[in-house]
């Protein structure tokens, strides 16, 4: 097994040899498999084996997309289970992924070294407090609308190979009510680009603060990374908004030629996400 560090929209061909010796089965076939995107399947030629001979095989693969968000909106979040017909309104407005917006989850929660750049807020109607955040650990591009890595027909226009967004990272919670001591949170959102006017786009956030001893924000962040299935906590839940945009519109972009090409994230300019 080994692990090769690629730029954003960058292929590799890899090479797997075998040496097959003569008390082996008479033919060979050799398939190797690997985890993660698009890594394919190795299927190396099929020789005869009368003596020692060598087997070889090659593939391509072509690491996903990046992408970033801009816009602004209201939703209608969900109906608070605890009482009846009671409907919470969110605002939310910003930019992710620039000037940097590497794919993948990431270590780093200092926003001048992060993987993952830019400045997000999210603010609950009715009194429900309000979040601000510029620290960003993960953000994984998708298309929901076709096929992956082709331009997403959903998000037009402009066409970009992906029309969903998912990023997580941690951020200060100013409640409006009661004490208004800024409450240290880790989120979870995911935004649905469907194409202009924007009445079609889906957003959704959710928020939660540490409740075990010795948790921190930045162990919930890295649990609830955009790399994993959202399985969220079930205590220290703040927020759980969602709903189509009922005003403004989000656009998902393609990713700055800095994220790809460029000195991104500083200082080493080589994204090296962690282990999902």
């Amino acid at each position: 097994m080994c692990s090769l560090l690629l730029p954003r929209q960058a292929s590799v061909t890899v090479s797997a040899t075998d040496i097959a010796l003569a008390n082996d089965v008479p033919t060979l076939v050799d398939v190797a498999t690997g985890q993660g995107n698009d890594l394919g399947t190795l299927r190396p030629f099929v020789l005869e084996i009368n003596n020692e001979v060598t087997v070889s095989s090659t593939t391509s693969t072509t690491l996903p997309a990046g992408c970033r968000i801009t816009g602004g909106g209201t939703v209608n979040g969900v109906l608070d289970p605890n009482v009846m017909a009671e409907i919470t309104k969110a605002q939310f407005a910003g930019q992710v992924g620039a000037p940097c917006g590497c794919f993948g989850c990431f270590d780093k929660f200092d926003p001048k070294l992060a993987s993952v750049q830019g400045e997000w807020s999210h603010k609950r109607k009715n009194k429900g407090g309000s979040l601000h955040a510029n620290t960003f650990n993960s953000l994984v591009c998708s298309c929901l609308g076709g096929p992956a890595g082709e331009l997403c027909p959903d998000a037009a226009p402009p066409r970009t190979p992906a029309d969903h967004i998912c990023i997580t990272g941690t951020g200060q919670f100013v409640p409006e009510t009661g004490k208004k001591d800024p409450i240290p949170v880790a989120f979870r959102f995911e935004a649905t680009d469907r194409g202009e006017p924007g009445s079609n786009d889906f957003y959704e956030m959710h928020m939660f603060t540490p409740t075990a001893a010795g948790q921190t924000v930045e162990d919930i962040a890295k649990a609830i990374c955009c790399t994993k299935p959202p399985v969220f906590p079930i205590t220290g839940v703040i927020a759980n908004d969602s709903g189509l945009l009922v005003g403004g519109n989000i656009q998902i972009h393609r990713a700055l030629a800095k994220s790809t090409d460029g000195p991104c994230p500083p200082p080493s300019g080589v994204c090296m996400p962690i282990a999902p």
